[in-house]
């Protein structure tokens, strides 16, 4: 599989993101450290729009791309969702971003 320079480049960057959410989970609407990480991540890649507070806790970031489609002159767009909530479980794997809650834990992979 090719992997852009790019994305190459972020690859410890975005690990280091994904085992601090890790090691912080919160429950359903309880996700306000994880909603705050997110939208300063978003911001500082140079996001614009994004709106916090959606059901509570939701982040909504709009991207617009650089080149319209010519018959519409509308600009293309990428939907992604991420659920952010965790599960009220005990992690018993000892990772080394394990996760510092002793009652929840990033579990349910969604």
């Amino acid at each position: 599989m090719k992997i852009y320079p790019e994305l190459q480049e972020w690859h410890v960057e975005f690990t280091a993101i994904r085992q601090d959410l890790h090691q912080h989970p919160e429950l359903s609407y309880e996700e306000f450290r994880t909603s705050d990480v997110i939208a300063k991540h978003l911001q500082s890649y140079g996001v614009d729009l994004v709106h916090r507070g959606l059901g509570g806790t939701g982040v909504v970031a709009t991207i617009i791309g650089k080149y319209p489609v010519k018959q519409t002159n509308r600009h293309h767009a990428i939907g992604i969702r991420a659920d952010m909530d965790a599960l009220p479980m005990v992690e018993e794997i000892d990772l080394t971003y394990k996760s510092k809650s002793v009652r929840n834990m990033h579990r349910s992979g969604h």
